[in-house]
C-alpha cells in the first residue's frame, strides 16, 4: 500500500475523530506532518492501542504504575485510562502532598484494586458512557473528586442502585425462569457457583454458600432514551444439588419482600431433567430472614399444597395449615437418644465443670477439665492434684475416732518392740503395757513412724473416698438425661427428649428442622446437643464436692493403716 494512501486512511481517521469529539483543528493543507498531528492527538484524546496505553501506564519514566493497577483502569475505562491515570495522579498529589509529591507518586502507591476505588471508576464510566455518550470533554478542566461527583448526582437522579448498564450475562450463567418483556422485567439465573463477588457487590451480602449453588432475581429495565439498560440483582437464593433450599434473602441478607413472591413461587413448579429444583427446606444463615412458605398469603398456599404437598413436612409449617382448615397428616417427631461423647469433650453438656490443667497434641495446647480426669480414673492426677487440699485430723484425734481395736493393740506390739531393751527398762515394760496408748506413742515412738502412718494413711484413704465421690456425683449429674454407661473412653447418654422439652414447642420444632436440613435425617443425639446449645435443654450441674466436705470410709482407711504398721514392723 503506498504512502498517499496511508495518509488519505490517516486523514480520514483524524476526521472521524473531529466529528467524534467535537474538535476542528485538522486541515489537510496545514503545513504539519501527520504523525505529529496523530500524536497530538493520542496526547488529548488518548486514542491509543491496547498495548501502548498499558506500557505508558506502567513505564517507570511515565506513570510507573504496577501492573496489576494499571489493568485496573485499562479494564474499566478503555481507551481513557490513562486520561482518568493523570485526573487521579494530580488530585491525590495536590490534596496529600506529604504522602504523594507527585502524581507519579499518588499512581504508585494508591490501592486502586480496592471495593472504594472500584465503585467510584463504575460510576464515572457509566457517566461517561451513558450520561455523555461517551463525550468527556465537559470533564477535562474538572479534578478527580468533581468527576466523581458528577457521576454520583447522575446515579442518583436515574435512581439505578446498584446496578449495571448494559449487563450481558457471562456465558457461565443459566437464565432458568424469564419474565421479561421487550427487552424489561425479571428473570432467574443460575450462577453455577457457590462464591460469586458479583453477587457479594449487588446485594451487599457475602454472595457465598456452603452448602448450595447461588441462583440470582435480576431484572432489566431501560433508561431515558431507550438506548441503554440497568440490570439489577433483588434476590439471592441457596439451593443444592439435593434439592434443598438452604437460603433465599434480599439485599443485605433482608426477608425478600412481598413484590417477590410472584417471582419465588415459579421455583418450586421448575423442573431439571424430570426432578423438582426444589424438594424440601433449609437452614444455613440468619434463617429468620430467609423466604418461608409460611410468608404466602392463605389461598396461595391451599394451591401450592395441592401441587406440591410434599414441601410441608416443617412442622411448623403443618401447624399452620391445619390451623388454616387444611387437614394434613403430623408424624410425630423421635424423642428417644443415644448421646456419645468421649471423656474429653463430655465437658460440653456440663454446667460447673473446672480446668484442672493442660495437654499438647502436636502444637496445639488444650484444656484438660476435671470431668475427663474424673470418668478415666486418672487417680495419680487427681491424687497429684488435690493431696494438699485435705484437711487432717491431728493424730491423736485420729487415733481416737478412727482406728479399729485390733489395730490399737498392733500399735501396742510395736511399740513394745520399739522400747529400748537396756537393764533400766526392762523394768518399766510392765508398766507400758497398761500405758495410755497416746501416751505410750508420745514416750517411745520417736522417728514419729507411726504417728506419721496415722496421717498419711487417714489422708490417703480421704483422696479415694473423694475420688469415688467425684465420680458418683458426676455419673449422678449426667443422669438427669437418662441412663449413662461408659465403656473405654467413651460416655453414652440414653433418654428421651419428651422427658425435659415440649415437642410441640415453636423453638424444639425448629431444632429438629434445623438437624433435618444439615444431615438429611433427624438424628436424635444431634437434636439433643443442638437443644443444650440454643439453652432450650439446660447443661447438667454439677456441683463438685469439696474436699474438706468428702467423709473418710472407716474400712478403708484401717486397710490402709494396717498395710503401714505391717511395714514398720518388717523394718524394726
Amino acid at each position: 500500500m503506498s504512502n498517499t494512501t496511508n495518509n488519505q486512511k490517516i486523514i480520514q481517521i483524524l476526521k472521524e475523530y473531529n466529528n467524534k469529539f467535537g474538535v476542528n483543528t485538522l486541515e489537510e493543507n496545514k503545513d504539519i506532518k501527520i504523525i505529529d498531528l496523530l500524536k497530538e492527538y493520542n496526547s488529548k484524546y488518548e486514542l491509543l492501542t491496547e498495548a501502548s496505553k498499558l506500557k505508558i501506564l506502567t513505564d517507570k519514566n511515565k506513570w510507573g504504575m504496577p501492573e496489576e493497577q494499571a489493568k485496573v483502569l485499562d479494564d474499566i475505562f478503555g481507551s481513557l485510562s490513562v486520561w482518568m491515570a493523570k485526573k487521579i495522579g494530580e488530585y491525590y498529589s495536590n490534596i496529600l502532598p506529604g504522602d504523594y509529591p507527585t502524581p507519579k507518586d499518588a499512581l504508585s502507591k494508591l490501592f486502586l484494586k480496592g471495593t472504594s476505588f472500584r465503585e467510584q471508576f463504575n460510576s464515572i464510566k457509566d457517566y461517561i458512557v451513558v450520561g455523555l455518550d461517551g463525550n468527556k470533554s465537559s470533564l477535562d478542566n474538572l479534578n478527580y473528586n468533581e468527576i466523581y461527583d458528577k457521576s454520583k448526582k447522575w446515579h442518583d437522579s436515574l435512581n439505578i442502585g446498584d446496578g449495571e448498564i448494559n449487563y450481558i450475562e457471562p456465558e457461565d450463567h443459566t437464565i432458568i425462569e424469564d419474565f421479561r418483556e421487550n427487552g424489561e422485567g425479571y428473570y432467574w439465573v443460575a450462577l453455577n457457583t457457590q462464591s460469586s463477588n458479583e453477587e457479594c457487590e449487588r446485594m451487599g451480602h457475602c454472595g457465598r454458600s456452603s452448602y448450595g449453588y447461588l441462583y440470582s432475581l435480576r431484572s432489566d429495565k431501560k433508561l431515558p432514551g431507550g438506548k441503554f439498560k440497568i440490570n439489577r440483582s433483588h434476590l439471592t437464593a441457596s439451593i443444592g444439588t439435593n434439592g434443598v433450599l438452604y437460603q433465599l434473602k434480599g439485599p443485605k441478607n433482608s426477608k425478600p419482600k412481598e413484590e417477590f413472591h410472584k417471582y419465588i413461587l415459579p421455583l418450586f413448579s421448575y423442573e431439571d431433567d424430570g426432578d423438582y429444583l426444589i424438594s424440601r427446606f433449609g437452614t444455613e444463615y440468619a434463617a429468620q430472614q430467609d423466604f418461608k412458605l409460611e410468608d404466602l398469603p392463605i389461598e396461595t398456599l391451599k394451591e401450592l399444597y395441592q401441587n406440591r404437598s410434599e414441601l410441608f413436612k416443617s412442622r411448623g409449617l403443618q401447624s399452620k395449615m391445619r390451623k388454616l382448615g387444611i387437614e394434613i397428616e403430623v408424624e410425630p417427631l423421635p424423642t428417644a437418644f443415644a448421646y456419645d461423647s468421649e471423656f474429653d469433650r463430655i465437658t460440653d453438656i456440663i454446667d460447673g465443670d473446672e480446668v484442672v490443667g493442660n495437654k499438647k497434641v502436636g502444637r496445639n495446647s488444650y484444656n484438660i477439665y476435671l470431668s475427663e480426669v474424673v470418668l478415666s480414673k486418672d487417680f495419680d492426677f487427681i491424687y497429684n492434684k488435690f493431696y494438699e487440699d485435705f484437711y487432717s485430723e491431728s493424730w491423736e484425734d485420729i487415733l481416737e475416732t478412727f482406728v479399729y481395736e485390733g489395730l490399737k493393740s498392733h500399735i501396742r506390739r510395736l511399740l513394745m518392740m520399739m522400747v529400748e531393751r537396756d537393764e533400766e527398762n526392762i523394768k518399766l515394760i510392765k508398766n507400758y503395757e497398761n500405758k495410755d496408748l497416746i501416751d505410750f506413742i508420745t514416750e517411745v515412738d520417736v522417728n514419729d513412724d507411726i504417728k506419721n502412718a496415722l496421717l498419711d494413711k487417714y489422708k490417703d484413704a480421704l483422696l479415694e473416698s473423694y475420688i469415688d465421690t467425684l465420680y458418683q456425683s458426676l455419673i449422678n449429674t449426667l443422669e438427669m438425661y437418662g441412663d449413662v454407661t461408659l465403656d473405654n473412653s467413651f460416655v453414652t447418654i440414653r433418654g428421651d427428649l419428651s422427658n425435659f422439652v415440649d415437642t410441640d414447642d415453636p423453638e424444639v420444632i425448629d431444632v429438629y428442622e434445623r438437624v433435618e436440613s444439615e444431615h438429611d435425617a433427624i438424628y436424635t443425639d444431634f437434636v439433643f446437643f443442638e437443644l443444650m446449645n440454643y439453652g432450650i435443654v439446660p447443661k447438667a450441674e454439677w456441683n463438685i464436692p469439696h474436699p474438706e466436705d468428702v467423709e473418710i470410709d472407716e474400712d478403708t482407711f484401717n486397710d490402709y493403716l494396717n498395710n503401714g504398721l505391717n511395714s514398720i514392723e518388717n523394718s524394726i
